[in-house]
């Protein structure tokens, strides 16, 4: 087997980072990661489509290389471009994630910052500015900016989430479990806060106060880990039996290390990818192959909803892509933000999509009537 590489060094200001693309082992894709100061901080793998494969892997490898060198370098040239006011907050939201998502946090937390000292109110650039400063390992950090987006925008189910995540990495349980408790008031559908109120409670242990919660310490944990797969199978807890087993037989602490071990599947996360390519699109014209990709898209997550017809998340990725793709998809659109909120009553990004989407929609009917009267 031939060995081929691409390697670009990408300076901005938060300091300067090496995008690398390579064969995988197994020569059946490419491995693409995001490198600084020698520790990795992205990885994607982009199996090759037999039906797209070009003459050689080579040139292969150097259009998947090149397509996010191509996403990055676009995300800076915006940043660059756009000016600090509070009314570019919404977008700057968006390109401080697709920093992050490829790892470059340092230049994530300079977004942040740009939002919040322009809109010192704004919740969601204070929660995402915690979860960068966590991955950078500011955990006290991260707590103080996730209280402020808890107080600021109390309503997230996300932002407890994310604070009671914090409190479990300094061992705090009692302050972790009361926050996503907090989480699952708001979204009793939340399937995440369900597996790491599991974890917290075993985290716990010790304390006393943990114990007098409960009547039947076991019994709470059990439910909680069903109740999360039942609403997210792609919660992956290993053996599930295994891991009551051992709560069953009071060994705690071989059950927390099954626990930790079981992340979401991957796909989950492939989220943030394609949230940052209709972020690109959003800021360029669309053109045939953005559309394509898109509709790619849609395609992917019909499939997922047919393996799970109620995950509220995969309802709205779905009405983000058709709201995307033209008016002629906005009903559809409309549908899946619709099913998201049956499935999750509690999802407020589904609800402000719905709602914006429908006011268009009626304005749009409103012009119709009176060009054809």
């Amino acid at each position: 087997m031939k060995f081929f590489s691409q390697e670009n060094i990408i300076e901005c200001l938060g300091g300067k980072y090496s995008i690398r693309t390579s064969n995988d082992i197994f020569a059946g894709g490419a491995k693409s990661v995001v490198v600084k100061d020698g520790k990795v901080r992205f990885v994607r793998y982009t199996e090759f489509n037999t039906d797209e494969k070009f003459d050689n892997d080579k040139e292969t490898i150097r259009l998947v290389h090149s397509k996010y060198k191509e996403q990055i370098n676009t995300l800076i040239e915006t940043s660059n471009n756009m000016p600090d006011q509070m009314e570019s907050a919404y977008w700057r939201n968006y390109i401080g994630y697709g920093f992050s998502h490829f790892g470059m946090y340092e230049q994530a937390v300079i977004e942040y910052e740009k939002v919040i000292r322009s809109a010192p109110s704004n919740g969601i650039a204070q929660n995402y500015l915690g979860r960068v400063l966590f991955k950078l390992g500011k955990t006290e950090d991260a707590i103080k900016l996730f209280h402020k987006a808890v107080k600021t925008k109390p309503e997230y189910a996300d932002f407890h989430r994310d604070l009671a995540v914090a409190y479990l990495k300094l061992g705090k349980s009692d302050d972790a479990y009361d926050s996503i408790c907090k989480a699952l008031i708001i979204n009793p559908y939340y399937a995440d806060a369900y597996y790491l109120r599991a974890i917290s409670v075993l985290v716990g242990l010790g304390n006393p106060r943990m114990y007098n919660r409960f009547d039947d310490l076991s019994i709470r944990i059990i439910s909680d880990i069903k109740q999360a797969i039942s609403l997210n199978p792609y919660i992956r807890v290993g053996s599930v039996e295994m891991v009551q087993e051992y709560i069953l037989q009071g060994h705690y602490a071989e059950a927390l290390k099954v626990l930790k071990k079981a992340p979401l599947d991957n796909w989950f996360y492939d989220f943030n990818y394609h949230k940052l390519k209709m972020y690109l699109y959003f800021s360029s014209s669309m053109d045939d192959s953005n559309t394509k990709d898109i509709i790619s898209y849609v395609s992917y997550l019909e499939g997922k909803l047919i393996e799970n017809p109620v995950y509220a998340d995969i309802h709205y990725e779905l009405g983000l892509a058709n709201r995307i793709l033209s008016n002629y998809y906005n009903k559809k659109a409309i549908e899946h933000f619709k099913n998201a909120l049956i499935v999750n009553p509690e999802f407020v990004d589904a609800r402000e999509n719905l709602v914006n989407l429908e006011k268009l929609e009626m304005g749009t009917e409103h012009l119709l009537e009176t060009i054809f009267k």
